[in-house]
């Protein structure tokens, strides 16, 4: 019995030393995995939907009574090459500095058009049309959200 036992403990010892020997990776196979993990574009859209229900429940008098409905996911919009008049006022300030301090491709901008339902202060439920933007600095990690009126 001992001996059958001494036989199964090397047997097992055998074993595990065959798989705790693997071999060390290459630099090649490392560099090839990190680049197949790391997502090589970010999306903020989720970031852009919250940060617009956010920004406009704080404008509602009665946010606990709002139906939010969205036109559609926050698209990216590309602000390079496009002329400031054709741009949100509030838009419009923002992407002025950054062109000015030559770093607008640093910023990412996604825009959303959206609606709420939601009691005003006679409790009359009202329906009122936004379009929500976030600006995030992709350098610094920075974001910037509004809503304006249409």
């Amino acid at each position: 019995m001992k001996r059958a036992l001494i036989r199964f403990s090397f047997f097992l010892l055998v074993i595990c030393a065959g798989c705790a020997a693997k071999n060390e990776p290459t630099p090649e196979e490392i560099a090839t995995a990190k680049v197949k993990d790391s997502p090589p574009y970010k999306d903020y859209t989720l970031e852009a939907i919250e940060a617009s229900r956010h920004d406009v429940e704080q404008r509602l008098k009665a946010p606990s009574t709002a139906d939010f409905s969205y036109n559609g996911l926050p698209k990216e919009i590309k602000t390079k090459g496009v002329k400031l008049s054709d741009m949100s006022p509030e838009l419009r300030k923002f992407i002025k500095v950054a062109r000015k301090l030559d770093q607008e491709d640093i910023f990412r901008v996604y825009q959303q058009t959206l609606y709420v339902d939601a009691e005003n202060s006679f409790g009359a439920k009202l329906r009122q049309h936004f379009i929500s933007t976030f600006i995030i600095n992709t350098k610094l990690g920075s974001t910037k959200s509004f809503v304006e009126l249409y």
